[in-house]
């Protein structure tokens, strides 16, 4: 029985280990390899913290190079991102052509991981920051983080299963992540995510409150930075503009942007560009309706 058991063991431990390995830091991995039967890989619900990353503009670029020079270019973006989410924490769940999908509080339980996700999207903007340097490129990357109850687990066949997470949330996230583009910054998070946070050295201003395409329930989105990065100055103005903006006074709202957009600020110039179509409006609501994914 006791030879039985410890073959047993032996099984399940290489079995996680062959399905995280590559996924979860060296410590996580560690732990699993403890208790492994603590794992539900058949599927539970979690309360979970989602991001998903995106390289812009990367279409162009690959068109102009060799498929060695572009395996070798993602190969090393994707080495240079994964420290990132595996140093805080995260687990990664898949590369997605040039995409990076991660997630946190599993397998094994994060303390407070929105603030971890958090962090983890800023330090792969200056990481990417890095290789740009070292590697002579100009690649920018638009990330998403969002918060919400998930299913986690092992899905798939027979032949191939991935552990992974489905549901609203992960869509919700891979959403957000497409909305850095619209606004033109590198870190969105979703009002869920911000309220989760309390760390003096990350810094939220609201951008802007939405719906995405199916979805009737507004989001507050929340453009996120390092606080030594950022400028007080530049939030509060935005802010005061956002306010204005909101309750319906677009000419002043206007000239608070414009004042902004001077100052090289994106979302400003974003702002600016909807205003001519709100003033045709009869009821505002403070809502933007997004109607494409």
């Amino acid at each position: 029985v006791t030879t039985l058991n410890i073959v047993k063991e032996r099984k399940l431990n290489a079995y996680i280990e062959s399905i995280f390995a590559k996924y979860v830091h060296k410590d996580v991995l560690a732990e699993l390899l403890k208790s492994p039967e603590s794992i539900n890989l058949s599927g539970e619900r979690k309360d979970m913290t989602i991001l998903f990353s995106d390289l812009r503009g990367f279409t162009t670029i690959s068109e102009k190079m060799r498929p060695e020079e572009l395996t070798a270019l993602i190969n090393g973006y994707f080495s240079a991102m994964t420290p990132c989410v595996l140093g805080e924490k995260g687990t990664i769940d898949k590369f997605i052509g040039d995409a990076v999908m991660a997630f946190w509080n599993a397998p094994l339980p994060v303390h407070n991981h929105p603030t971890h996700a958090v962090r983890a999207a800023l330090l792969m903007d200056k990481a990417l920051e890095e290789f740009n340097s070292k590697h002579a490129t100009a690649l920018a990357v638009g990330i998403g983080v969002h918060r919400g109850e998930v299913i986690v687990g092992n899905v798939g066949s027979m032949e191939r299963l991935n552990y992974t997470i489905l549901g609203d949330a992960v869509n919700l996230a891979s959403r957000i992540e497409g909305l850095t583009k619209k606004y033109g910054v590198t870190c969105i998070v979703t009002d869920v995510v911000r309220n989760s946070v309390d760390n003096k050295d990350i810094s939220f201003r609201k951008l802007d409150v939405i719906t995405v395409k199916g979805k009737s329930e507004p989001t507050i989105l929340y453009e996120a930075s390092f606080s030594k990065d950022s400028s007080k100055e530049n939030i509060k103005l935005y802010e005061e503009a956002f306010k204005v903006y909101e309750k319906g006074d677009f000419d002043k709202a206007e000239n608070l942007f414009k004042d902004l957009v001077e100052l090289g600020d994106k979302p400003s110039a974003k702002m600016l560009e909807r205003i001519p179509e709100l003033r045709k409006l009869y009821n505002w609501d403070g809502i933007w309706h997004f109607d494409e994914k």
